[in-house]
């Protein structure tokens, strides 16, 4: 038996403690089984798991994602029932960067040897750009910057693409995460949901691949978890007995929850906290500098995409030159981006968000969610209004911003359940 601890400490406020316990009160009274099947009967039936092969090429995975407007997919071997984890398109992003800077950092660009066809020759003779350092336009010219578009689409491009994603993880298993969930047995379906927020999602009991960053907005220790039965004939738990009974609960799921659930007393003391007494303004609240991601407007797609890899965050607020914020730029911008539209990642990060321009044009302001304006709070406002607009905005990202609209913090499903995780015995 071991006792772990949730990072957040308990807020020095008497009322924000009871709050918080009373909301535990309500997760804790639900079980896994017991969520599952009212979910079943909700007035927004939850679909069927979208699973996802090893062998499919990126491209396909990506549709698969933009079709299904989700971040993530199970991954199933449909010969075996083997279960590999989530993919999401934040471990995508990372294999597409990954990827890019390995054909910058060459000085030739000439390609690793197992590459076929090996990537082109880099005119352009540098290792900025996606490769962290020096800003992409200041070492060398607009031509040598086509060029370099020119030769991610023709042939770093459609290779990527096309790559599955067993071989793609393959090619890069040092830096590669891989899609943030894990897997838990029916045996389990007893537990809490409090469990599946202290356990799963704030301590995962497996090792995760990807650490959070300090900046607000970073990835999760995981965002979802799957439910299933596993194989008998394999005692290591590693097959799907029956993969069309295969369940995901994530963490935007149980915020949904405490929203169907608001009228509930013990929801409704939670939902009733302001949001300056909320834990991503703890670090304004003790006079340290807040800590919001982010880019100025004029910033290619590219490289914005880049930072959000490199600093481990899955959105980066777009601001004006005042500060103000005018766009959000998540991960789940990529799904549905293909080969033909990777000239699209050369535009403002803004117009690409906003769907202006030519090739950008209907990509990602065609992704359901996070696109042209981005959604906001004050802080005099309460975490029932922050939660409203997550689950009635289908959003991840709600930033604070003050009244020049510049961002002082972001909540995400994580901070929202992240304030709820308590000590948990495992056994």
């Amino acid at each position: 038996m071991s006792r772990i601890e949730t990072p957040p400490p308990a807020p020095e406020d008497p009322a924000v403690t009871r709050a918080i316990s009373r909301a535990r009160e309500l997760l804790s009274s639900w079980t896994v089984a017991q969520y599952l099947e009212w979910r079943a009967r909700s007035a927004h039936p939850f679909p069927k798991a979208v699973t996802v092969d090893p062998g499919e090429p990126l491209g396909d995975i990506l549709r698969v994602l933009a079709k299904h407007n989700i971040l993530s997919a199970p991954v199933i071997e449909r010969a075996t029932g083997k279960f590999s984890g989530f993919v999401d398109v934040g471990e995508i992003l990372g294999l597409f960067v990954s990827r890019a800077c390995r054909w910058l950092e060459r000085e030739h660009g000439t390609g690793y040897g197992h590459e076929r066809p090996s990537l082109p020759q880099n005119r352009a003779n540098e290792t900025v750009g996606l490769h962290p350092g020096a800003p992409r336009d200041s070492l060398y010219s607009a031509a040598d910057d086509a060029s370099l578009l020119e030769q991610l689409q023709s042939t770093l491009g459609e290779g990527l693409f096309t790559r599955t994603l067993r071989a793609a993880r393959g090619d890069f298993p040092e830096s590669a995460p891989r899609g943030d969930g894990e897997g838990i047995f029916r045996g389990y379906a007893q537990a809490s949901l409090l469990a599946v927020v202290s356990a799963a999602f704030m301590h995962p009991m497996a090792e995760p691949r990807l650490r959070p960053s300090a900046a607000a907005g970073a990835l999760a220790c995981n965002h979802r978890v799957g439910v299933y039965d596993w194989d008998p004939a394999f005692d290591d738990g590693s097959r799907v007995s029956d993969v069309s009974k295969f369940e995901v609960i994530s963490q935007s799921d149980l915020v949904r929850f405490l929203w169907d659930r608001r009228g509930d007393a013990n929801a409704a003391a939670f939902l009733s906290l302001a949001v300056a007494d909320f834990a991503p303004l703890a670090a304004k609240r003790k006079n340290k500098p807040a800590s919001v991601a982010r880019v100025v407007a004029g910033t290619k797609a590219i490289d914005a995409f880049a930072r959000m890899h490199r600093e481990r965050v899955s959105a980066l607020g777009v601001c004006d030159a005042s500060g103000a914020l005018v766009a959000n730029v998540s991960a789940s911008d990529l799904r549905g981006l293909t080969p033909e539209r990777l000239g699209a990642l050369a535009s403002d990060v803004a117009d690409f968000v906003a769907g202006d321009g030519n090739e950008a044009a209907g990509f990602a302001a065609g992704a359901a969610g996070e696109k042209k304006k981005p959604v906001t709070c004050l802080a005099s406002e309460t975490v029932r209004d922050v939660v409203e607009r997550m689950v009635s905005r289908r959003v991840h990202h709600v930033y604070v911003c003050d009244e020049e609209r510049r961002p002082v913090a972001m909540v995400t499903p994580n901070d929202v359940l992240g304030a709820l995780a308590d000590v948990l015995v495992e056994g």
